[in-house]
């Protein structure tokens, strides 16, 4: 194989572009992605994150990560069927996906205490 790529998943615009870029290639290739998984780990997390309720517009687009911190909230004040996302602080395992998905920067990192 000619085509060899080390990814960093938690970049996900890199990652997704890595992808796509592999994937219309026309030769074949491998995509190593180099990264402990933080949920097997007990590495010391340094960063935790909250969705800012107020800037939250109920997208969901983090819930659709699949991370188990990201949890289904309150409804929106203007679209009461829609639910808010909050992260869930115990599970929060710093690794910052979240707020690359974000369109509308609701989610910021916490400062440390």
């Amino acid at each position: 194989v000619n085509r060899v790529t080390v990814i960093d998943p938690y970049d996900l615009e890199n990652t997704y572009n890595v992808l796509k870029e592999e994937i219309d290639a026309s030769e074949p290739s491998v995509v190593v992605s180099k990264r402990e998984c933080l949920l097997h780990t007990r590495c010391k997390i340094e960063r935790r994150y909250v969705i800012k309720q107020d800037l939250c517009k109920a997208c969901g687009l983090c819930l659709r990560l699949g991370c188990p911190a990201i949890e289904i909230g309150d409804p929106d004040h203007e679209h009461p069927k829609k639910l808010k996302a909050r992260i869930n602080a115990v599970l929060c395992v710093g690794c910052g996906m979240c707020v690359q998905v974000c369109k509308y920067a609701a989610i910021v990192e916490l400062p440390e205490s």
